[in-house]
């Protein structure tokens, strides 16, 4: 039976969810909504992942994205497209969209799996009218694969098929395996053999399989991807060209000079060949200033020595200089030797820088450049330098001089930052000819450099709030601004380490934020990088609230602590519920919460709710550590307040300390699932019978008198609570109530007969269940004094006469023992 206070709790239910009743047909809709309604319920989740076929129910990836089909019964409002499927995960999230039923058991719903690791998620379907239903492990999120080695991770150009092999974990049978190169795209010819869950194995050529040409050489991307749909799994893989650079990479004058030739996969005995890289200019020179004339064959110029597979020499004699730059080819012929041929063209230079590019590896020192002061001399290390090789770098306002690289595998410059640079380190550009390498980080500028900010800002922030900025290099000189976004704000001192950002105007975006400090020294200005603010967007709510009691769905008046989900986005951890308020907007003081546990999606708190509280629904405010909050109306996706319970009478008044009472309770408001119990806990009480929303039975043991009074209480499934006005079992009258305690059994048992002892001790009020370690030995009280038991015994046939042991246990689960002896 709905009293007048439930039918206007769920016609605020029905305005919340959008309906708008005219005046006219408010009867109407009272008596629609008064009706019954089947719960519903959420049987199964079956995936769907973009990309690939079905997957059994409830199997996911972490890191999918696709389409979810769910199932049950009882599903109202079919095809709405404003019902909720919440999922909680062990790890990551579920994230569900685009909910619609599309039958009585049956719905749609997109999906997106965030996270990497294997993860158990439970679900909680709430239908466009707030019924919920929940499903515990709805889904199972496969961890997303992971690569931790290639072997081998490189091929080199010209060769046959490779096996490679990849380990890690988290691998599905019909994985697949992408080998892209990192600059072009381009693919590299590889197909897959076996696959298990720890390694995939997989056969590789260096070759374009567009194509069947030869794969570009230089880094590529491999990418694992299972049939789930799942997060893919990443590594690196590299196509050597066999020739990657020579040492010293030209020559400027004749002579006969030792180069050194660096790359991969050389076998001892190969021969070399140094040939016209085909150009019309080079024609020719490579031949004559190289060769005598005399020689028959380039490659009789050459003396090669292979000193490992990765480094060999040349020995190069020039007769004249005529400015070329000349392929290099070295075969690996020989016994034993596998014929490769690695060409590389433009490799050496005379008379002028070769075409390929160098090869840094480290830079010293590694000191930074301070704006004014003496240049600093600065040595890179690498190979395939020469005199001609030259540098350049950004920002344009460090000065370099002119590189040298002569010996091939070193090359000097001197740096110096002038006035206005940008503090931070720099990648310098190392070039031959047209091809440039860029080495980085190789410059450093001293000088005010941001790390990070506390807090975050929020969208709306308000003018005069405060971010303290963290860094190095600030000074007293130190000042900046900051912009972009919608905000505007000023920057001053406030340590080495430290500055204080204040806002001038609130930001209305999320991106485009930063700030720019500059430090003004005696030789000139030097910039910080720009710092990019983060401004969190503020939390939404995008849902109604769901009850972890599922139904009936509010909290009730007199809860002290009912667990709810609030649903939404940008929820951070240390978000608070507060400022309950009523449909007029006026405060109700007796709501309070305390949150429990945050996602960026829900958030978990319990309620309490004091009585006497007349509301059907409150708004609340969630808020940010941040200062992010959304004020959510109690028709907007409130939280619902469910009349409490009231207790007008209990019949008998009060029970006997340390009997069996039989109680009628009178009141109003109780609901299918009350519990009743003793406040204190002093005894209990069975589950009540609920003969009406106006009355219930229910059976109490009551425990030994204590100097507080003991009440009878009744509590809704919902939380809500009454006491009782008067105790049912009365403090105790004295002003100390003695201690429980057993001090001896005088009399004793008798094997197949039923006699009559005596316990003594003190507090057995309430007539204690006694038991023995004599099996199936029977116990009967039948008078209690408080300090003596007066027990009918009966001892099972056959009992092994001699000393055992009794258990004296009260209503309130203290206990003890004493000994006694059964005869034969």
């Amino acid at each position: 039976m709905n009293n007048p206070r439930r039918i206007q709790r769920h016609l605020v239910k029905a305005l919340a969810a959008g309906a708008l009743l005219a005046a006219a047909a408010l009867p109407m809709a009272i008596a629609t909504v008064a009706g019954a309604a089947t719960a519903p319920t959420l049987t199964a989740i079956a995936f769907t992942p973009h990309g690939t076929a079905t997957n059994s129910t409830g199997q996911s990836a972490a890191g999918a994205t696709g389409t979810a089909t769910f199932t049950g019964s009882g599903f109202a409002n079919n095809g709405a497209t404003n019902d909720t499927l919440v999922a909680t995960c062990t790890a990551g999230t579920l994230v569900f969209t685009s909910v619609a039923e599309t039958g009585a058991g049956t719905g749609t719903a997109d999906f997106t799996a965030t996270g990497t690791a294997a993860s158990t998620c439970s679900a909680i379907l709430t239908d466009a009218n707030g019924a919920s239903a929940s499903l515990a492990s709805a889904a199972t999120l496969d961890a997303a694969p992971v690569i931790s080695s290639i072997s081998p991770n490189e091929v080199w150009e010209g060769t046959g098929p490779t096996t490679v092999t990849i380990t890690g974990t988290g691998f599905l049978t019909g994985a697949t395996v992408a080998i892209t190169n990192a600059t072009d795209g381009t693919a590299l010819t590889a197909s897959v053999t076996s696959v298990s869950a720890t390694s995939i194995v997989l056969s590789v050529t260096p070759t374009n399989p567009a194509n069947s040409g030869a794969a570009t050489p230089g880094t590529f991307n491999v990418v694992v991807s299972n049939t789930d749909g799942g997060a893919s799994a990443a590594g690196t893989f590299t196509v050597g060209n066999g020739l990657e650079n020579l040492s010293p990479s030209a020559e400027s004058a004749v002579g006969t000079y030792t180069i050194n030739v660096l790359g991969s996969g050389f076998q001892y005995g190969a021969t070399a060949t140094l040939t016209t890289d085909g150009t019309t200019a080079d024609a020719g020179a490579c031949t004559t200033d190289i060769t005598t004339g005399t020689i028959d064959t380039l490659s009789d110029a050459l003396v090669t020595n292979v000193t490992s597979p990765t480094t060999a020499t040349i020995t190069v004699p020039i007769t004249a200089v005529t400015a070329a730059r000349c392929a290099v080819s070295i075969k690996n012929t020989g016994a034993g030797n596998n014929g490769t041929v690695f060409s590389l063209a433009n490799a050496f230079g005379v008379g002028e820088a070769s075409g390929v590019a160098p090869v840094v590896n480290s830079v010293s020192p590694t000191t930074a450049l301070t704006v004014g002061a003496a240049p600093v001399t600065e040595t890179l290390t690498g190979s395939g330098f020469s005199s001609y090789t030259t540098i350049g770098t950004n920002p344009t306002d460090v000065a370099y001089t002119a590189a040298n690289g002569a010996g091939g595998t070193t090359l000097t410059f001197n740096a110096a930052a002038t006035s206005g640079v940008t503090a931070g380190s720099f990648p310098i550009t190392v070039t031959n000819n047209a091809s440039s390498t860029v080495f980085t980080p190789a410059v450093t500028v001293a000088g005010p450099a941001i790390a990070s900010q506390a807090p975050s800002l929020v969208v709306g922030a308000p003018v005069g709030t405060a971010v303290v900025l963290t860094g190095t290099g600030f000074t007293n000189t130190t000042s900046g601004t900051a912009s972009g976004a919608g905000l505007t704000g000023t920057v001053s001192y406030a340590s080495p380490t430290t500055l204080n950002l204040v806002l001038t105007a609130s930001p209305t975006g999320t991106t485009g934020g930063v700030v720019n400090v500059s430090t003004v020294t005696s030789t000139g200005t030097v910039n910080s990088a720009p710092f990019t603010l983060t401004i969190n967007a503020a939390p939404t709510v995008t849902a109604p609230v769901t009850y972890a009691t599922g139904t009936p769905s509010d909290v009730g008046v007199g809860a002290t602590a009912q667990t709810i989900y609030i649903h939404g986005s940008g929820f951070e951890t240390g978000a608070t519920v507060s400022a309950f308020v009523n449909g007029a907007a006026v405060a109700d003081p007796n709501v309070t919460a305390t949150v429990t546990a945050v996602t960026a999606t829900q958030i978990t708190a319990t309620v309490a709710i004091k009585g006497p509280d007349t509301n059907t629904s409150v708004g609340y405010t969630v808020t940010n550590p941040d200062g992010g909050s959304v004020k959510v109306a109690a028709f907007g996706y409130p939280i619902f307040i469910g009349a409490g319970p009231t207790i007008t009478s209990v019949t008998p008044a009060a029970g006997k300390a340390g009997t069996t009472t039989s109680f009628a309770v009178a009141g109003t408001n109780f609901e299918t699932g009350a519990v009743v119990s003793l406040s204190p806990a002093n005894g209990t009480c069975t589950a009540p019978t609920i003969t009406a929303t106006t009355t219930l039975a229910a059976t109490c043991t009551l425990g030994q008198p204590s100097s507080v009074a003991t009440d009878l209480v009744v509590t809704n499934p919902d939380g809500g609570t009454a006491t009782s006005s008067t105790a049912v079992l009365p403090a105790s009258t004295t002003k100390t109530a003695p201690a429980f305690h057993v001090s001896g059994v005088h009399g004793a048992g008798v094997a197949g007969k039923t006699v009559t002892v005596t316990i003594s001790g003190t507090g057995f009020y309430g007539q204690p269940k006694i038991t023995s370690n004599a099996a199936g030995s029977k116990f009967g009280v039948t008078k209690d004094t408080g300090r003596l038991l007066t027990v009918h015994v009966t001892t099972k046939a056959g009992t092994k006469a001699g000393e055992h042991t009794l258990t004296v246990r009260l209503a309130n689960g203290k206990s003890g023992k004493a000994g006694y002896n059964i005869k034969g």
